[in-house]
């Protein structure tokens, strides 16, 4: 009876460890993020599992926020995590005054591959531009046909719309 007792505690605390140990591979992996000069910008966990985004902030030698990079990691089955998604961000100042003009959005997934992920991706990476009061972000799109019209699509989504100075892969969003 007492031996059964012990099995039923341990196959508990065995259950209870399992449980956490998604949660502890999670913390493991933001401490490196974090060590690795990345900011934790969101963690996701929702039926399509974990998803975490960081961001990497680089400067100029004046100072001024030169550009960023978010990175998106997912969870795999193996708890480890593999980055899947990386959006750049370029800062471009008026030369005078040193104001923000716009920032220009990079990104290098397209609008079908974990589309979820990308518009967590994009929503980060226009929060981010929101706190530094960026008035204006300009998107480049594709010369391929097929992914302009797929990346048109997913950007004017997000309230991208096209340039009316007469280029056809320029759009931009007003914040």
């Amino acid at each position: 009876m007492i031996i059964q007792q012990q099995e039923a505690s341990i196959k508990k605390m065995k259950t209870a460890i399992n449980a956490c140990r998604s949660n502890q591979q999670i913390v493991d992996f933001i401490t490196q993020r974090c060590n690795a000069f990345e900011q934790v910008d969101s963690v996701i966990d929702d039926e399509n599992g974990v998803f975490i985004i960081t961001v990497s902030t680089f400067y100029n030698n004046d100072g001024l926020t030169e550009h960023v990079q978010f990175y998106g990691y997912v969870q795999e089955q193996t708890g480890t995590f593999c980055k899947s998604h990386v959006l750049h961000g370029h800062f471009f100042y008026h030369k005078t005054y040193r104001i923000l003009e716009y920032a220009e959005l990079c990104s290098n997934f397209s609008a079908s591959s974990n589309a979820g992920f990308g518009n967590l991706m994009i929503e980060a990476f226009l929060s981010f531009m929101r706190r530094l009061n960026a008035e204006r972000i300009k998107y480049v799109l594709p010369r391929n046909l097929a992914e302009y019209r797929k990346q048109k699509s997913f950007y004017e989504s997000f309230g991208f719309h096209m340039d009316n100075a007469g280029n056809a892969h320029e759009m931009w969003l007003s914040l």
